[in-house]
């Protein structure tokens, strides 16, 4: 059994989401979305099948690694989604629903983002009350290489480990199959990662804090690691999602959407994941709806975050691969589940 397996099937400390009803997931449901001509049954693996005689796909013989739709042309299926999201067509039925999933993944996201505003407000009190100056970057070269780059490759595995646990925790997602949670997990928790990564990067001083709160360290220093192209993409998705001030609760509902994503490759039931999303989709418009009424564009400006935030996830995922290709020893000393989740494999 992978690592991930095992974190999936792990349920111990794990709080069980209330299950959907069976006519969710049924054609028959007059209460969701219609279901269009999504492609049905397994998708074709042609070419896909890994050493160890699995069914698998090479995700880079795809124009994009992570995504059937490339970032260039949009954002897929949710273009279709958001016509038929209609608030004022909702019976007690769906309500019901909406109503689950908005209290599940407010808690979801509390309980395992470890850069929630009240936990920030916390840690940057006590860094501001340290008043440790910014690193110089004239001179890194008497400072190990490797320091920086490690305090956030230590927290890779906590992070996706957390973003497991939040995609458990939502409401239809442990109903999907197995195959299919991994699948989605694999090609879209980076994306996640990236977004809870952001309130670290503080745009004013164009620096980064480290995921342990305890250096900040100059974008210039940042650029200079070895990993610095990596994660030099944390400043470029905070130029575009940190104008829009995103709630604690916005930022749980968009990476429900980034993980709920029916245009990843290999999926065995698209359509399953497509009616989850659209679920999904009501519920956070009907949300941003009540706490932004005056902005009717608030939705598709945050969904507008998402295509560029899939292009740098494909371009993390295409270097991946070429350092597997190059036997980078960086590659080697991730751990294993890291190496796992960004394999290339899905």
């Amino acid at each position: 059994m992978s690592e991930l397996q095992k974190i999936l099937a792990f349920n111990s400390f794990d709080k069980r989401p209330q299950l959907l009803p069976e006519f969710f997931f049924s054609e028959k449901d007059s209460a969701g979305l219609s279901m269009y001509d999504m492609p049905d049954g397994q998708i074709s693996v042609a070419n896909g099948v890994s050493e160890q005689g699995e069914d698998c796909i090479d995700a880079s013989q795809f124009p994009c690694m992570v995504s059937d739709v490339p970032p260039q042309y949009g954002i897929g299926l949710i273009t279709t989604q958001l016509d038929e999201v209609k608030i004022s067509d909702i019976d007690d039925a769906r309500q019901k629903l909406i109503d689950n999933v908005l209290e599940s993944v407010e808690a979801a996201h509390m309980d395992t983002c470890a850069f929630t505003k009240p936990k920030l407000e916390v840690a940057f009190k006590a860094f501001a009350e340290k008043k440790m100056p910014m690193p110089d970057p004239s001179k890194m070269a008497n400072m190990p290489n490797n320091m920086w780059e490690e305090k956030f490759m230590s927290n890779m595995v906590p992070v996706i480990t957390r973003v497991v646990t939040f995609c458990k925790r939502l409401p239809g997602f442990q109903e999907l199959a197995q195959i299919d949670q991994m699948r989605l997990i694999k090609q879209g928790s980076f994306e996640i990662a990236l977004a809870r990564f952001t309130p670290l990067v503080d745009e004013v001083s164009d620096a980064m804090y480290d995921p342990n709160i305890e250096v900040k360290i100059p974008r210039k220093m940042v650029q200079m690691l070895p990993m610095g192209k990596f994660l030099n993409e944390f400043f470029s998705y905070a130029a575009v999602v940190k104008p829009l001030e995103l709630s604690d609760f916005e930022m749980g509902l968009l990476t429900t959407i980034l993980i709920l994503c029916p245009d990843r490759h290999g999926l065995t039931n698209k359509k399953a994941v497509f009616k989850l999303q659209g679920l999904y989709l009501q519920a956070m418009k009907q949300h941003i709806s009540k706490t932004h009424p005056d902005d009717s564009e608030r939705l598709t400006k945050i969904l507008d975050t998402i295509s560029p935030l899939r292009s740098i996830n494909d371009r993390h995922a295409k270097s991946l691969h070429q350092m597997k290709k190059d036997a980078s020893e960086q590659l080697s000393n991730m751990p294993v589940l890291h190496g796992e989740v960004y394999d290339g494999k899905i």
